[in-house]
């Protein structure tokens, strides 16, 4: 805990940390500001655990590069060295963005967020991620293509462009979302989807100042996993988030926390689950949804 609070310290602005890259719209670091961006108790409770919460297991890069060929380390020396790996890779990422690249072929990170985005489309959840994105049904249709089948990124990253959906929204709207893609799209790329989606994701945005949760779904569509990241959105990001699009109704998990698996339930029921849930103080499922 000491060691926590001594990394999260450091962009704390009473500290020297305020100029720092950082999402200043969790500013767990003074009250007042705080309470005015999360105004219900509860929800703010909910976020502040989901900041400090530090899981029994973390994912080590021994050898950068070789970054598939890591190591696993558990309880309190687990927490430790996740810790330490997210400063590691705050200071690495931060010192790329907002223009740097990656990889050898220099993309933009950011790429390899939607190239996820991509992924979860031809693997069962493509009602989802075209609400997510704001794809017509027309799209929807034509674009999908069995698993397995070749597919044009090109042309979905062309419809991204041209629409307008819930993540479209958060990059005109809250200055924080394009951070947060260009951190979950460096770990895509370096990690692949799941170390990225289990360890390497949440481990680092939380550093970055994001509350970072993991929305459950069920059942499970084969390829798309049985859970995503979620961050929280303060209070005013995430209602006008819904009033942008009524007729969707968000399954806010706990502190407000939005993702993939929760930003639409019509999209949810339409691609076949039942449940959705988050963990939230221990291992009890707060259901935002339960379908029969």
């Amino acid at each position: 805990m000491m060691l926590q609070w001594e990394v999260y310290s450091r962009f704390a602005p009473q500290l020297g940390g305020g100029d720092k890259l950082y999402n200043r719209d969790f500013p767990w670091y003074n009250s007042t500001q705080l309470k005015a961006l999360y105004p219900d108790k509860n929800e703010l409770r909910a976020a502040l655990y989901f900041l400090f919460y530090m899981p029994f297991r973390t994912y080590h890069i021994t050898d950068e590069s070789r970054p598939f060929d890591g190591v696993f380390i558990y309880g309190i020396e687990g927490a430790r060295v996740g810790l330490l790996d997210g400063l590691k890779y705050y200071q690495k990422i931060a010192g790329l963005y907002p223009n740097g690249t990656i990889g050898k072929w220099n993309e933009d990170p950011r790429l390899g967020y939607y190239g996820w985005l991509d992924d979860r489309f031809h693997h069962r959840v493509h009602t989802i991620v075209g609400k997510y994105l704001g794809f017509s049904e027309d799209f929807i249709r034509k674009h999908l293509v069995s698993v397995g089948e070749l597919h044009s990124f090109p042309e979905f990253l062309e419809e991204v462009n041209k629409t307008f959906g819930m993540d479209q929204f958060l990059t005109r709207n809250w200055k924080y979302w394009d951070l947060l893609k260009f951190v979950c799209g460096y770990w895509y790329y370096t990690t692949g989807d799941n170390i990225s989606t289990d360890f390497t994701i949440p481990q680092t945005l939380r550093i970055f100042g994001f509350p970072t949760a993991h929305i459950n779904i069920e059942p499970s569509p084969k390829g798309a996993g049985p859970s995503d990241w979620a961050v929280s959105l303060p209070y005013p990001i995430a209602k006008s988030l819904q009033e942008e699009f009524p007729n969707n109704k968000i399954l806010y998990g706990p502190g407000y926390t939005f993702g993939l698996f929760n930003c639409s339930e019509e999209g949810l029921i339409k691609d076949g689950i039942k449940k959705v849930y988050v963990f939230y103080f221990g291992d009890v499922p707060v259901y935002l949804m339960k379908k029969s």
